[in-house]
């Protein structure tokens, strides 16, 4: 049997490391941090058979990922998934209840407490996995008692956990729906007054179950549906005459077609009668639990080879007696004695059978601290079956691979060089440590764009931020195996055969990507897009001899982080836009997944340099998160817990706006992780309501909801005002839009004259253009072609023909479209030469929205000029799968 591991994603600006353990059956996903889901779609590596997630940690940096993957592996036809982690797990899954939906996939929640001991937590047909939990705590050594005996299968423990334990396994079997305990949840649900916060303990615990057994109503009905929608993809994609890939438009489950605006986007009502989704779960108590949770991962014993040869020499009958001793049973047979008489022979396996093949092991460390390696220490210490992995004598066991996942430090601390060279020689140690990785840019299509684009205005696309040298290198920390390598994306090492690492060099293309960043020569253009570029270089030239007027407001910088509608794709980030108002502070339209990377791809992350991403992060006034989908929020919790790390801290908050379900969700969130909600003294994160903000009225939920107090209209519009204070804006108005949930849209109107709307997820709306009339710049979505009409209607979007409409009836001096399907993975048909010559000088501004393109408003203008070339350009830049080799 042949297995192997490779790394997905490694520590960079987009990404947090993500290791799969690949059999020819099955794959085990370790980590899902921020932008796992498009690395995956990125990478040369496939989702299909996908049967375990693991995290070493709860929270934003190894699970921000969750929903994304989530959704990714149940969209491809994947209808069974374990998810395993430390305590706290099931919370922070149920948390994301109003937004994450599929009735295609079964999820089997697993969380492994601080008592848990050398026992597995995981067991299939691949892969024996056992988890080791890590505490910051320096007196770790009476919890790690338990660890004092026990092997492979015998383990004792300080305390007995049964099976189903919420502190070992706290997904219901089909068996267990109708024990008492889930009955007497049910029935306390239907008494009046009732609130989910009464719960607590193993009751708490089980109506957090609920509500992820209610996400993920497996049946096989709706697996059926979706193997159908594959096919018709599939049909689609022959038919397609778009070009897109195969990743980009069948398998990828981020498809439109597939996405969470297509799914129901509430499933507050678990069972009949059981009617509180919508309110706030049992409150979970972080207490003394392990900070991380590492894994050891135990692959099969193979069995030694069958010899032939010794059987015939031993007179063993062919037949069914061959394969009883190949399977390791002795057998029993007779045979010619010599004289012409039978006699009994008995052989044992080990007679003809070579010895079993010791298991390879595979381990995953996460060490977030130097505070956590005493605690790792003690561990492998007091485990006869930990210890023996470490043994140089070992014969039972063969660590293959060890990961090391370090936080500050960690791998230049002398104990933990102590503790890595305990190992056999022969272990191939690989480390993911920021301080002595590069950070290379991960979305090359993005980068080649980008480079593109540069050559035609510098300013407007610059180039992103990333380093190709570690600040610290590996070979400068003594002591080290020499088998420690650093971790990179694309690391392959088969386990089984044994075979050394082996990375995925840069290719030549990628090398003079680079090479193009740091020197005077530009990757090449073709000649039809250099002339494009040069001849809208020369009308820029000559629109810009006529004296224009500079007004205030034309230092407001706009710059698209994330274009793309409801899922990733190479190219396109998913949904966040970020104002800055110089002297005032910055603004951000919605954060899908990734914003945070987008961010210090932007403005680079040395926190010496005062115009980098963290002085970007202090000056952040305000989040604006337009409705519950996931691509428009689910980058925030990353967002808010690196505020976090701001030193020294801010002095002032950051207002996050948005809808009930939304602040809600954020709530629940940090009871497993702190986010600095609701700081006394006032700098960390104040939540507004916004529809509390409505243009018309405040529009109010029930009374279920109504009665947590951060859903005070009065208390809402209070902090709304402080809000306004503070980045000097003279209105902040949302606007109920038409979508298929509660959205607004939102209108800024600034004391200096300029005003900015933003539609959101939209069909065309007559609100928007009442309260946004006569608007400096209109932000609209366009996810749809044209042609598209029908399907934008069914899906609550807008065409680029509408959205130019809208702009159109809103007087709007400018126009941006964005959140593009990834069905255009390059550009959307956006029809450039509607007005006519004499009519152009009155027509608003049209903007195509870039990932990563930095525009004043008073550069607007420019990119009317500039579209021709760029389309020009687009349909010269050949796919990456055609040119990265």
């Amino acid at each position: 049997m042949s297995w192997s591991t490779s790394v997905l994603s490694s520590v960079s600006s987009d990404t947090e490391p993500t290791v799969v353990i690949s059999f020819d059956s099955g794959k085990y996903v370790f980590n899902v941090g921020e932008n796992t889901g498009r690395a995956w779609l990125s990478s040369k590596m496939y989702w299909r058979k996908t049967k375990g997630v693991f995290l070493t940690s709860v929270g934003t940096q190894r699970g921000s990922g969750l929903p994304g993957l989530l959704m990714f592996i149940a969209d491809g036809g994947i209808s069974n998934i374990n998810l395993v982690g430390p305590r706290g797990l099931t919370h922070f899954l149920a948390s994301m209840r109003s937004y994450l939906f599929r009735d295609t996939m079964l999820v089997k929640v697993t969380e492994v407490d601080t008592m848990s001991v050398p026992e597995p937590i995981f067991r299939d047909e691949n892969l024996t996995v056992y988890g080791v939990p890590l505490s910051a705590n320096t007196s770790c050594s009476a919890e790690l008692e338990g660890l004092g005996s026990g092997g492979l299968e015998t383990g004792k423990r300080k305390r007995a956990l049964s099976p189903e334990s919420p502190s070992k396994r706290t997904h219901i079997e089909a068996d267990d729906a109708h024990s008492g305990n889930d009955l007497s949840v049910r029935e306390r649900a239907l008494q009046p007054g009732f609130s989910p916060t009464s719960l607590h303990g193993d009751e708490a615990q089980e109506w957090r179950r609920i509500a992820v057994d209610s996400m993920f109503p497996y049946s096989s009905r709706s697996v059926q549906a979706v193997a159908s929608t594959q096919s018709k993809r599939q049909i689609k994609q022959d038919k397609d005459k778009n070009g897109a890939s195969e990743k980009q438009m069948v398998v990828a489950p981020f498809d439109d077609a597939s996405m969470s605006n297509d799914q129901p986007q509430t499933t507050f009502s678990y069972t009949p009668g059981l009617s509180h989704g919508s309110q706030h779960l049992p409150r979970f108590e972080r207490g003394e639990f392990a900070e991380t949770l590492c894994y050891v991962c135990v692959g099969p014993r193979v069995r030694g080879k069958f010899d032939a040869r010794k059987a015939q020499a031993l007179k063993i009958p062919k037949g069914p007696l061959l394969g009883k001793l190949a399977n390791g049973n002795t057998i029993t047979f007779m045979v010619d004695d010599g004289k012409g008489g039978q006699e009994q022979r008995t052989v044992q396996p080990e007679e003809c059978v070579a010895p079993s093949e010791p298991p390879k092991v595979v381990i995953i460390l996460d060490v977030p601290s130097q505070a956590h390696i005493a605690s790792l220490s003690s561990a492998f210490d007091l485990s006869p079956l930990y210890r023996q992995l470490r043994s140089k004598s070992n014969d039972e066991y063969a660590v293959s691979t060890i990961y090391h996942l370090c936080g500050e430090g960690v791998i230049e601390d002398v104990r933990y060089k102590t503790f890595m060279n305990g190992f056999p020689a022969s272990v191939h140690h690989v480390v993911a440590s920021r301080e002595h990785s590069a950070d290379p840019v991960t979305f090359k299509t993005s980068l080649v764009n980008q480079l593109t684009l540069h050559q035609l205005d510098e300013g407007m696309f610059p180039i992103p931020q990333f380093h190709l040298k570690p600040r610290k290198t590996l070979a400068d920390v003594p002591d080290l195996s020499s088998n420690t390598i650093v971790m990179t994306s694309n690391l392959y090492i088969s386990v089984r055969p044994p075979q050394p690492p082996v990375s995925e060099e840069e290719s030549t293309y990628g090398r003079n990507l680079y090479s193009a960043c740091t020197s005077s020569t530009p990757i090449p253009l073709t000649l039809a897009t250099a002339d494009a570029f040069e001849t809208a270089k020369e009308k820029l030239r000559t629109l810009q001899s006529s004296e224009r007027v500079s007004r205030p407001g034309d230092d407001v910088v706009v710059t698209p982080l994330g274009t793309s509608s409801a899922a990733p794709s190479k190219a396109r980030n998913v949904s966040s836009t970020l104002i800055q108002i110089p002297r005032w502070g910055n603004v951000l339209l919605d954060c899908g997944e990734g914003t945070w990377g987008q961010l210090v791809r932007l403005f680079g992350d040395d926190p010496r340099c005062s115009n980098g991403v963290w002085q970007a992060l202090r000056e952040l006034k305000c989040v604006y998160l337009s409705h519950i989908h996931g691509d428009h929020h689910i980058g925030l919790a990353k967002l808010l817990a690196m505020r976090r790390k701001l030193n020294p801290p801010p002095t002032e908050p950051l207002y996050v706006v948005g809808v009930y379900a939304i602040l809600l969700y954020l709530r629940e969130l940090a009871d497993v992780e702190d986010l600095d909600l609701d700081r006394e003294d006032g700098r960390g994160i104040v939540t507004i309501l916004s529809d509390a903000l409505n243009w018309r009225n405040p529009r109010p939920y029930g009374s279920d909801k109504m009665s947590e107090p951060w859903m005070d209209f009065k208390l809402a519009q209070s902090d709304a005002t402080k809000m306004c204070q503070s980045l000097n804006l003279k209105n902040f108005i949302t606007v109920d839009v038409r979508h298929r949930t509660r959205c607004y849209g939102v209108v800024l109107k600034h004391h200096d004259g300029w005003s900015i709307v933003y539609s959101a997820d939209t069909m065309p709306c007559d609100n928007l253009v009442k309260v946004g009339m006569n608007a400096t710049l209109l932000i609209h979505e366009a996810t749809m072609a044209d042609d598209q009409a029908d399907l934008a209607r069914q899906k609550a979007h807008s065409t680029c023909g509408q959205a130019i409409k809208i702009g159109h009836r809103m007087n709007a001096e400018n126009i941006m479209l964005t959140h593009f399907s990834t069905r255009y993975p390059k550009l959307p048909p956006v029809a450039l030469s509607d007005a006519s010559p004499d009519t152009a000088s009155t027509q608003p501004n049209l903007v195509l929205a870039f990932d990563h393109a930095r525009i004043p408003l008073g550069e607007m203008y420019k990119f009317k000029t500039y579209l021709p070339a760029i389309e020009q350009c687009f349909s010269d830049i050949p796919d990456e799968d055609d040119i990265i080799q």
